[in-house]
């Protein structure tokens, strides 16, 4: 159902642009509260953490009015989180304001993906996947600039702006949720009956290839600009400017594979995805670091086509292993923050940023392992 997919694609948009403030604020957050990286590391480890369980506690729920209600709760949370954080006076409560935007990552992640699933057409479904996640990219396109743009009235200033939006959407969507509940219960009912399996071993590996991948991805996005700072001496202003960079190829990527899309299979388009995206990141370490905004082109395709290719792989128990995605991806980044936070402070952060490039390495292993699910 056409309301469905657009509740989602705008409330994913809200939800990029909100989680990509925090990238280029955070050299300022951490200066603020005068904290060292393995303690400002919390700042995201904490939103990893609490997005684990909030997406693991709803992952089975396949009730189409529920992930509506649950959906429009998780953007409540970012208002929440927001306004928590801008009038945080010490670290724990700007801790506190993160932990719910941790419940927002994981009722949103679940909740997004199966409403697209559950209103999409299965020969469109795949089209549909892509365009929800291409509107990550044009929202992660706007909060650099965002930043760039209002930076004179700090860090503060603009969560507070920011929050606007997500109750915005909130009072909206309840108010549209409440006319139509009577009608996504009888809808559900005759569109979802079939049993959800459980899930094997085997049909979990292509969760840990996205999982992995998308480790590379927020560990990009939310460093790049300290990387900017750190090694290349940039302000506030240059580093969001690289960063809004970063993902306007990012959003050149998304949009291209959603209207033009290669006809190459999608694991091929994974692998290639991958490989260059690699290159491009350790180019981007050591040489010149427009390869790692160049990145974003690379990485774009990705988790898209992945989910993608988990309805191609296994249409059977795709809902499932979308949930399961979600939750686990969740716990590889709080691994990430936290393991970025401490090796850069033993060592330096450009040592710290290896975890991108291995991480790619190991889902591309994995990746060659994923093949068709076949049920008697």
């Amino acid at each position: 159902m056409n309301y469905l997919i657009v509740v989602s694609y705008v409330s994913l948009f809200i939800l990029g642009f909100s989680d990509n403030l925090r990238g280029p604020l955070f050299p300022e957050i951490i200066r603020y509260f005068d904290v060292n990286d393995t303690l400002g590391a919390a700042y995201f480890a904490v939103t990893s953490l609490v997005s684990f369980f909030a997406s693991y506690y709803i992952r089975k729920r396949k009730d189409t009015y529920f992930l509506l209600q649950v959906l429009n709760l998780g953007v409540l949370a970012i208002c929440i989180s927001f306004l928590i954080q801008s009038f945080s006076q010490n670290f724990l409560v700007l801790i506190l304001g993160v932990f719910f935007l941790g419940i927002s990552f994981g009722f949103l992640g679940v909740s997004q993906n199966n409403l697209v699933i559950q209103g999409s057409k299965p020969h469109s479904r795949s089209r549909m996947l892509t365009g929800l996640h291409s509107m990550y990219g044009i929202s992660s396109l706007l909060s650099p600039l965002f930043v760039a743009s209002f930076g004179y009235l700090g860090w503060k200033n603009i969560l507070l702006l920011s929050s606007l939006l997500s109750f915005l959407f909130f009072v909206i969507v309840h108010f549209l949720n409440s006319k139509r509940k009577k009608m996504f219960r009888e809808w559900h009912a005759q569109k979802n009956k079939e049993i959800h399996p459980h899930l094997q071993w085997k049909e979990k590996t292509i969760c840990f290839v996205i999982s992995l991948y998308v480790v590379a991805e927020i560990m990009l996005g939310t460093r790049l600009a300290l990387f900017m700072r750190r090694y290349f001496d940039s302000s506030l202003e240059e580093s969001s400017f690289y960063v809004t960079l970063m993902f306007v190829f990012m959003m050149i990527g998304r949009l291209i594979v959603s209207f033009y899309p290669p006809k190459w299979p999608l694991k091929i388009q994974l692998v290639g995805s991958l490989i260059t995206s690699i290159l491009f990141l350790i180019l981007g370490m050591y040489f010149n670091p427009f390869f790692m905004v160049l990145c974003g082109f690379t990485m774009a395709p990705f988790y898209p086509l992945a989910l993608s290719y988990i309805s191609e792989i296994n249409p059977q128990k795709a809902s499932e292993i979308v949930s399961t995605t979600i939750a686990i991806q969740a716990l590889f980044v709080v691994l990430m923050h936290l393991g970025v936070g401490s090796i850069a402070d033993l060592t330096s952060l450009k040592i710290a940023f290896w975890i991108g490039p291995i991480c790619m390495m190991v889902s591309l292993i994995l990746l060659f392992k994923t093949k068709k699910e076949v049920y008697e």
